[in-house]
Formats: structure tokens, C-alpha cells, sequence
């Protein structure tokens, strides 16, 4: 078993014709919408990984919060690997909009006619999580409807063939795109890959892109969970534990492909249904009424990325839990069952990632 980095160096010399487009090279993409290109395509038609090397300030990327430092190593392997040379980046779109709270951000690569679109996930911002979090109260978020605008965009291009990733919210955008565009423009997608990427709350068929669609779920997997109504995805082996399995860096890798397990951790499936369960059961209203009070705690405590709850969460989990105070008893005792659950599983976690 190995991980990315090792399948770079593995396939360096072999071309994407002698070997073509795998399951990891899906993950790579996905995980390259995770990098800021900054204005690199005002200054560059078009820009390879030696290029988007040279022109990003690497010392900021080691800094990366989410990746660890990870994806300014992926760059480096990705810009001295014969197999990914002729692979080019020619476009981005960034959104961020507090008024319509939405986070968008998009990347497409080329090789060839062939194009790579990768929609990002949730990124460390407070604002990404409310509106990961505005997919349990709405149809459609504001990504997903920014997703189908930015894919009919770029499929009008003449003569090309696209592959559509995603991972986490990502790929609940890839999929709600894919399904959205002109049907004429759908016969150019020939795949869509989502990365434990939620499913749709939306009632839409996905019959028009079935044969086209791979999805894949870590063992221990809550995002890519929500809202999933076929069980049609593949499970992955992860060198993690619990929530840290969403990390696409943790995903074990064989020669070409993951290292599939044939069930998922029952113990923390159980753990992640629970919170799901009680959450959902709450009405529309009083959903969006908790919803709305965490980040509003949040926002009292005047956290604006991830990064900061590390030194506030006992502060903010005593806060969340006298917000339940606005919820019926039955479905309070629930949702602080859930909390005391979900508190244990990260205290635990902590213990083994000191062991590690």
C-alpha cells in the first residue's frame, strides 16, 4: 500500500497516453482545487507545474492549514514528473460572498482536448461550513447553482471532452452540475467523480449521467453520507481516523487504484448516522434556527476559520450547549447524547493521533 505521492514517483515516466487517466489522477485534481493560483492566469495564458511552481509563493503553501503543508510538496512532485508535463491550468473562478453566503472556487486543467474540472470543497473559511451546513435547510446552495453556470462555461468550448471532480461539498457540485447542464453539453462529460462528496437533497435522477458517475467514501465517512439514497460508491481504505479520513492524503493507494475494504467502520458509521439522524429530525424551522444560532455563536466569539476553534471549542461546545435549550426535550436529550458522543470520539482521536 502506498499513497500519492509514491504513485507520482512510481508513473513519473509513463505519459497519460501510455497510461491513461486513473482513479488517482481523479484525486490529484480534486486535491489541486485546494491550491489559490492567485492572478497566475492574468499573467500566463495558459500555466504547467513548473510555471504555477515558480510563480506561488511555496512558503505560504507549506502554511496550508487543511493539507498540512501537503499540496506545496504535491506541486514540487507534480512539476518534476514526465507524466503530468504536457497537463496545463487555463482557467479558475473564485467566489466569496458574505451577503449570499456562498464559497466557490473552481479550476480546470487541460491535457490535450481533454479537460479536468474540479470544484473545491469546504476551505477552512466559517463561511464554507455554514453553507455545508445550508445544505440540510435548502434544495440548492449557492455553489451548486455557480457549479452549472461555470461547467456550461467551459463545455462550450469546441472540440473537447471533460472529466468533472469533486471532493467533499466539491463533489456534491460536480454531481449537481453534471446533472444540470444543457443535455447537448452533458455528451461531452465522459466522467464525474465524487470524492466523499455529499448527495443531493434535491429529488433529480440521475439516470442522464449513472453510466459516467464514480463515487467514493473513506470507511469512517460522514460527509459523503449526507443526503446519499443508493449506496453506489466504493469504500476506501484511510491511514486516519474518524473525521480526519475526509482528508485526501489519507486514502491508501494500490498501484493505480485505492485499497478498497468491503464495509464501512460499523462503530463510527453509528456514531455519524446518530448525528444525522438527530439533526434531520429536527423541523425545517427549528433547523434552521439552530443553524443559525451556532454561527451565530461563532460569530460572538468573533471566529472566522476552523483554525481558531482549537483554542475555543470548550468555550463554544458549553455555548452550543445551552443553545439547546431552544429545542424540545425529547430532541434535546438527542442532540446532547450526540455531543457527548461526538465530544468522546475526538478526545479519543487526539490519543491516537499522539500515538501515531
Amino acid at each position: 500500500m502506498s499513497d500519492i505521492f509514491r504513485y507520482i514517483q512510481k508513473y513519473q515516466n509513463r505519459s497519460l497516453q501510455e497510461l491513461p487517466f486513473t482513479h488517482i489522477d481523479a484525486l490529484l485534481m480534486a486535491q489541486l482545487s485546494y491550491i489559490d493560483y492567485k492572478d497566475i492566469l492574468t499573467q500566463y495564458k495558459q500555466a504547467d507545474f513548473k510555471t504555477i511552481v515558480s510563480y506561488l509563493d511555496l512558503q505560504e503553501l507549506e502554511k496550508d492549514y487543511l493539507s498540512g503543508g501537503q499540496n506545496q510538496r504535491l506541486l514540487l512532485a507534480l512539476a518534476h514528473a514526465k507524466r503530468y508535463q504536457d497537463v496545463k491550468l487555463i482557467d479558475t473562478k473564485k467566489v466569496f460572498d458574505q451577503v449570499k453566503q456562498e464559497q466557490f472556487y473552481a479550476v480546470t486543467f487541460k491535457y490535450k482536448r481533454q479537460y479536468y474540472i474540479a470544484f473545491q470543497g469546504t476551505d477552512t473559511s466559517i463561511l464554507g461550513w455554514k453553507e455545508d451546513f445550508n445544505m440540510l435547510i435548502e434544495p440548492v446552495i449557492p455553489a451548486q447553482a455557480e457549479g452549472v453556470n461555470y461547467l456550461e462555461k467551459m463545455l462550450k468550448r469546441p472540440f473537447i471532452k471533460a472529466t468533472i471532480i469533486g471532493h467533499s461539498k466539491g463533489g456534491s457540485i460536480a454531481t449537481y452540475a453534471s446533472l444540470q447542464v444543457s443535455k447537448h453539453l452533458q455528451k461531452k462529460i465522459d466522467k464525474v467523480y465524487s470524492l466523499d462528496g455529499p448527495g443531493l437533497q434535491s429529488e433529480l435522477c440521475m439516470d442522464s449521467i449513472k453510466d459516467k458517475f464514480e463515487k467514493f467514501v473513506p470507511q469512517a465517512s460522514l460527509i459523503g453520507l449526507i443526503f446519499e439514497k443508493t449506496n453506489n460508491y466504493k469504500i476506501i481504505k484511510s491511514d486516519e481516523v474518524w473525521l480526519a479520513q475526509h482528508n485526501l492524503y489519507s486514502w491508501l493507494i494500490e498501484d493505480t487504484d485505492f485499497v478498497y475494504v468491503d464495509a464501512m467502520d460499523e462503530r463510527l458509521s453509528q456514531i455519524n448516522k446518530s448525528a444525522y439522524e438527530a439533526l434531520t429530525s429536527l423541523q425545517l424551522e427549528e433547523r434552521k434556527a439552530f443553524i443559525q444560532h451556532i454561527f451565530d455563536i461563532l460569530d460572538t466569539n468573533e471566529i472566522t476559520d476552523v483554525g481558531q476553534l482549537g483554542t475555543s471549542w470548550q468555550q463554544i461546545s458549553l455555548m452550543l450547549v445551552k443553545s439547546f435549550s431552544k429545542v424540545d426535550k425529547e430532541k434535546r436529550d438527542a442532540l446532547l447524547r450526540i455531543l457527548k458522543m461526538i465530544l468522546t470520539e475526538i478526545i479519543n482521536n487526539r490519543n491516537s493521533l499522539k500515538a501515531k
